[in-house]
């Protein structure tokens, strides 16, 4: 199953691809933390195409055909809040630094 590329009308990919080009260019110099960041940042997005397709399981081509009509909404919604809480956590990255100032 292929997740939808809903949210790109939003507010949310765009805050997400700002808050990333502002880290990268913070951590531009450290060629270590900017290799592990990019490495994350792909590990995060295969976990979170792994998660939506895992929440919206279907045997179908065409998952609305499992989920309905509201198929695209449900998956637009949690893209969002994972999208969102993402951007949180790259943004403690900027404001904070890496380490121990990052537990919550």
């Amino acid at each position: 199953m292929d997740v939808p590329k809903r949210i790109t009308r939003s507010k949310t990919p765009r805050k997400l691809n700002a808050t990333w080009k502002e880290l990268m260019a913070k951590y531009k110099d450290d060629k270590i933390a900017t290799a592990k960041l990019k490495a994350a940042q792909k590990a995060w997005i295969a976990f979170r195409d792994a998660e939506i397709a895992a929440q919206f399981a279907c045997d179908e081509d065409d998952a609305s055909l499992c989920w309905g009509s509201m198929y695209p909404m449900l998956v637009n919604g949690e893209l969002q809040a994972m999208t969102e809480i993402r951007t949180e956590r790259l943004q403690k990255y900027i404001d904070d630094g890496p380490g121990e100032r990052m537990r919550n």
